[in-house]
């Protein structure tokens, strides 16, 4: 009896070093339960065969070395980043700093938005020398006596309004109104929070 369960132990044991696992050393003569355990390679976990790990892997059964290593890698090009903007590599960011730091710049893009819609005001001006143009144009053609001419300046007035509608069209569309967009959201946000 005790014969056959060793060929058997053997027998097991070569099974499983042949798929790349071991027996654990501390529990080989025991029949109760047989521990296996699972080689770290690396050349293992890629290959998927031999000494990977099985599904249920996770987070939890990684070593705190390799946490702390995965997490060095991950905050060196945050620190170079920040180093090129002129943060000292060494400081430390604490609570206060970082709170500091996002209300730095959340003022810094309100200011940038209020410029924005403040280089907005020549637009308005152009809108003036329009209406000026129209005006004008209006008064020649109507203060021409030749009928002639009459047509000639009222053909090209169409062509030039047609041009300017485009160009408004363009400075409306590609300019205006995502700032304008923009801004409505923005102050529709504000209004809702202090509604709220």
């Amino acid at each position: 009896m005790a014969a056959s369960t060793a060929d058997n132990c053997a027998a097991e044991r070569s099974f499983r070093e042949i798929y790349g696992y071991k027996y654990s050393t501390e529990q080989q003569e025991s029949s109760v339960t047989n521990k296996i355990i699972y080689p770290r390679t690396q050349a293992a976990a890629n290959s998927g065969v031999g000494g990977a790990a099985p599904t249920g892997f996770s987070i939890m059964n990684a070593s705190p070395s390799y946490i702390l290593q995965t997490l060095r890698t991950v905050r060196e090009p945050i620190v170079d980043y920040q180093e090129g903007r002129g943060v000292p590599r060494n400081e430390a960011i604490s609570f206060v700093t970082l709170i500091t730091s996002l209300c730095t710049h959340a003022y810094t893009a309100a200011i940038t938005i209020l410029v924005m819609l403040w280089n907005l005001a020549p637009l308005l001006d152009g809108f003036v020398y329009f209406a000026r143009f129209l005006v004008d144009k209006l008064i020649d053609i109507f203060e021409t006596r030749d009928k002639k001419e009459k047509i000639v300046k009222a053909a090209l007035f169409g062509g030039q309004i047609i041009v300017i509608l485009f160009i408004i069209f363009l400075i409306m569309g590609l300019i205006f109104m995502p700032v304008y967009v923009l801004t409505a959201r923005i102050i529709g946000k504000i209004w809702g929070m202090i509604a709220w």
